[in-house]
């Protein structure tokens, strides 16, 4: 009586083992992959509304005139300080494309906000002025977009 397992078996053995390997291999890599962009969304979306909270501060404490230029520019300020104060997108990192948010002030001193922003736009409504953002990034061959809008009522207009 012979023991042990024929060639054919063994052969067997392996391409089942094969294919429950390769079944949690890519389990595991779609879980990843979701990770990975769940982070990157996070990441993305923390940063914008961090900006904007910044924004919204400082915009509610504007003095008139709040100049808006081509609903995506905002130059103002405020009593604390001497000078104007600019939000607008920029290429700062000088990628040639203009999808950063910049702070100016003083004039010519530029404050990276946040990156990959792919709209902002201002709008007027007598002591309101809306704010919408949409930021956009690329994780994995994914394309992640968050979008925020607040309306700011102007405290000393």
């Amino acid at each position: 009586m012979k023991r042990g397992f024929t060639f054919l078996e063994a052969v067997i053995c392996m391409v089942i083992l094969g294919f429950i390997a390769l079944g949690i291999y890519n389990v595991l890599n779609v879980g990843d992959m979701v990770w990975r962009s769940e982070m990157v969304m996070a990441s993305l979306q923390e940063e914008v509304r961090r900006s904007l909270d910044g924004m919204v501060r400082e915009i509610r404490q504007a003095q008139p005139p709040v100049t808006i230029t081509g609903g995506n520019r905002i130059d103002f300020t405020i009593p604390q300080v001497s000078g104007t104060i600019s939000y607008y997108l920029d290429d700062f990192d000088s990628d040639g494309v203009s999808d950063d948010l910049v702070r100016e002030y003083p004039s010519g001193t530029k404050k990276l906000l946040a990156k990959d922003i792919s709209s902002l736009s201002f709008s007027p409504s007598g002591d309101v002025v809306s704010i919408a953002l949409q930021a956009q990034r690329v994780s994995r061959g994914r394309n992640l977009s968050f979008s925020l809008k607040q309306k700011v009522r102007l405290r000393n207009g």
